[in-house]
């Protein structure tokens, strides 16, 4: 329930979902971040495939609800950022 109502706001869960799993279940903070972002990335394609074909409110039903051209712009930087960040957890100890 927890998580429907902060992907509903927008918030990911991430902020919530991570110091729950280390204070109640006592999983280390490897397990926590990793069952976090797949909660995550589960209840955002949830969403997706839910809202994918319907139209927007605001354009009298002539465009869909999901900008795809937001995530073409957002995809490089995040590939770029995601294999940075790998990277960079090899180079360091």
């Amino acid at each position: 329930m927890l998580l429907v109502l902060s992907n509903t706001a927008g918030t990911g869960g991430s902020g919530l979902l991570i110091p729950i799993g280390l204070a109640l279940f006592k999983f280390d903070t490897k397990n926590s971040i990793t069952l976090s972002n797949f909660s995550i990335f589960l209840s955002s394609a949830m969403r997706y495939l839910l809202n994918g074909k319907k139209p927007h409110p605001k354009k009298n039903g002539t465009g869909i609800m999901v900008d795809l051209n937001i995530g073409i712009i957002m995809m490089p930087m995040l590939i770029s950022g995601v294999s940075f960040g790998a990277i960079l957890n090899i180079v360091t100890p």
